[in-house]
């Protein structure tokens, strides 16, 4: 029997008040449904439907369907399906919600979970409720189980915006938890599902990332593809380039021409100019659709005080227009717009640098992960514009506190004001 009809032998049985277990029960049913004037159904399809015989059969016609759901007071078996789904969600969330029950049947939680999910992608905020929940109770062997669960299609475009919702929603969270078992980071790193959804997909630039970092420095390579083995190594040369640690350039040991994500190229291009800035050409790597390999490259070039390479970049994007971009990319957008911003000033057009740093909108385009770096990006910039200011310099101060660009300095904006203006 399919587990889709589950529901529906439960409340025939439920109506009918016995059990259906043999053929004297089945005969009765099947004249109870002719009675109640729902339809004529048959002793022996009531038979197979409850598994009395053997049968092949794993499918049954919408006619059988909609009589029984009309015997238990539904105007068919879609309306009686989507009423049992919409009331599994109910308990389902009421469960997930209520922070202080504890979860006794997980295995059939997650189960369902499962399933939901892989319906209805928009389901992912539930996992990520219900990890919040095992994070917040600190009950870590439920967490390391929740994630046992099956994910299909976690890269599919429609994933997109149902697993940035659900990273969200967690980021905060996992930040924040101090995990009783230094083992507990280990095993969550070889949950694929995990990693797949989380890691790969939210790059936490906070300060205290640490948990983000331990668990991405713990995951396998196999059995993740090019574009995930070398995000791993590249964010992490990333993160020791701002603790101005050394860099193992691990990530460029996969070939530029065997990556397929330009998230991942901007990655590599900007590891790449670290590892060797003097031979280093951009414009062997610029494509004029895809702003997002030059993203890391400026910041990194503005930490370095590389004026060339920024003057470099911002020429080669200076004319393009990317007024109908995904959304998903308006984060970007921001961090080219800001450059840009720089790039006119340096020229001496301050008509051109004000009036599009006043097109910038930081908090509301902002991915989540980026907002605090961005935050800082937009306040070193705006002082390289406008000058010395003591409320400038203390927002400045106070942003860098969560972000890892303690290389730009007060003084070091101070100062390309001071050369440009």
């Amino acid at each position: 029997m399919e587990r889709e009809y589950q529901f529906l032998i439960d409340e025939v049985l439920s109506r009918y008040g016995e059990e259906v277990n043999s053929l004297s029960n089945a005969k009765k049913l099947s004249k109870e449904i002719l009675n109640c004037k729902n339809g004529d159904i048959s002793y022996n399809t009531i038979r197979r439907f409850f598994g009395l015989i053997s049968s092949k059969q794993k499918k049954y016609h919408i006619k059988t369907l909609n009589i029984l759901s009309r015997y238990c007071g539904y105007k068919n078996f879609t309306e009686h399906q989507k009423f049992n789904d919409n009331y599994k969600l109910w308990r389902l969330i009421n469960l997930i919600n209520f922070s202080n029950k504890k979860i006794e049947d997980l295995k059939k939680i997650k189960k369902n979970l499962e399933i939901l999910i892989n319906n209805d992608p928009r389901r992912l905020t539930l996992l990520g409720l219900l990890t919040n929940k095992f994070l917040l109770q600190k009950n870590e062997q439920h967490l390391l189980e929740l994630y046992n669960l099956k994910i299909d299609n976690i890269y599919a475009s429609q994933m997109l915006m149902p697993v940035t919702n659900y990273c969200n929603l967690i980021a905060s969270t996992l930040r924040e938890y101090k995990f009783k078992n230094p083992q507990t980071i280990l095993a969550l790193s070889k949950k694929e599902t995990f990693i797949r959804l989380y890691m790969h997909y939210f790059v936490d630039y906070n300060k205290n990332n640490h948990n983000y970092i331990s668990i991405l420095q713990a995951s396998d390579d196999e059995p993740y593809d090019s574009n995930d083995r070398a995000f791993k190594y590249l964010f992490l040369d990333t993160m020791s380039f701002f603790k101005s640690e050394r860099l193992n350039y691990k990530g460029l040991d996969i070939p530029y021409k065997n990556l397929t994500n330009d998230f991942v190229k901007g990655r590599w291009i900007a590891i790449s100019y670290l590892r060797d800035q003097n031979k280093f050409n951009f414009k062997e790597f610029y494509k004029s659709h895809s702003i997002l390999l030059a993203i890391e490259l400026l910041v990194f070039a503005l930490v370095k005080n590389d004026i060339a390479t920024l003057k470099v970049v911002c020429d080669c994007y200076e004319n393009n227009n990317y007024k109908n971009l995904h959304w998903y990319y308006k984060n970007e957008k921001i961090i080219v717009d800001l450059f840009l911003s720089l790039h006119f000033f340096m020229k001496g057009d301050k008509k051109s640098a004000f009036a599009m740093f006043g097109t910038i909108n930081i908090d509301e385009n902002s991915n989540f992960e980026r907002l605090d770096h961005n935050i800082v990006i937009y306040l070193f910039i705006q002082i390289v514009i406008e000058g010395a200011s003591d409320g400038l310099e203390l927002k400045f101060t106070s942003a860098k506190k969560t972000s890892h660009l303690d290389l730009l300095s007060y003084s070091s904006a101070l100062a390309l004001n001071k050369r440009f203006a």
